[in-house]
């Protein structure tokens, strides 16, 4: 199964639980994908949650996805179209109101 997470930023418990997810997706030999927005108005995500996805063999993939502005959001919702066209998930999650809507 494909599974694509989608949270503005990997940071706080959100990011961690996020994570946590992910590993146990993997383990169960799922690929899985994460799409965050990695630097998003001064914020970004924190990088030990991003090297502990990095060594699970997550995907990860930019889309800012935090900035809820009309030129930042509507672009970020042309590129999770292509983005979910192209790899086929089986289950989208999505953390948050602003990824939500954007899927």
């Amino acid at each position: 199964m494909t599974i694509v997470h989608v949270i503005p930023f990997l940071w706080s418990g959100a990011g961690r639980v996020v994570v946590r997810l992910c590993e146990a997706q993997r383990h169960a030999g799922h690929e899985v994908h994460l799409v965050t927005s990695v630097r998003s108005r001064g914020l970004a995500d924190w990088p030990p949650h991003r090297r502990a996805a990095t060594r699970l063999g997550v995907t990860h993939h930019r889309v800012d996805t935090f900035d809820r502005a009309p030129s930042s959001f509507w672009p970020a919702v042309g590129a999770l179209d292509r983005l979910l066209h192209d790899v086929g998930p089986s289950v989208v999650h999505c953390h948050a109101g602003v990824p939500a809507t954007a899927v």
